[in-house]
């Protein structure tokens, strides 16, 4: 799907979760006009952000979830880069993460791997996801797809 449809996804998304956290969550989405028109898999964003929203944040806490997604091309590639503030993620389990969303074999979860595994058989080796994160400062996810795959591409 063109990215402005998959974007209308993820803002339907945060509708709900806005819905249902009210004002303890703040989104802020910032999309070039060259990444709208993009073809891109339909549902790669909302499984990484409802990861922050439940992982990083949980159903209970009173912390503000200030969510910001950026989506622009640079150098070749379509880059969406999510930043959340949440409690972030432990280093072993990142090495946990990191090592599932190559190897089938390991189950941690659905969102990353799932999302990884579909970019890699759409765009293959170039395709790929990078996480950022470390305790109580929050998680960066970049998502970088090969530009000369998604534009005007709609197979």
């Amino acid at each position: 799907v063109l990215f402005e449809e998959e974007l209308k996804y993820i803002e339907s998304y945060f509708c709900i979760q806005k819905n249902r956290l009210e004002d303890r969550l703040t989104v802020q989405i910032e999309i070039d006009e060259e990444a709208k028109l993009c073809f891109v898999p339909k549902l790669i964003l909302q499984p990484i952000v409802e990861n922050a929203i439940v992982h990083g944040f949980g159903e209970t806490t009173d912390h503000k979830a200030r969510i910001f997604i950026k989506g622009y091309t640079q150098e070749g590639f379509l880059k969406f880069t999510i930043k959340d503030n949440g409690c972030g993620i432990l280093p072993e389990k990142l090495e946990e993460i990191k090592k599932s969303r190559k190897d089938k074999n390991i189950h941690n979860g659905v969102g990353i791997s799932n999302v990884y595994q579909r970019l890699r058989i759409y765009y293959g080796e170039k395709a790929d996801i990078k996480i950022e994160s470390s305790p109580d400062d929050g998680t960066r996810i970049e998502i970088n797809i090969p530009l000369s795959e998604v534009k005007d591409n709609e197979e």
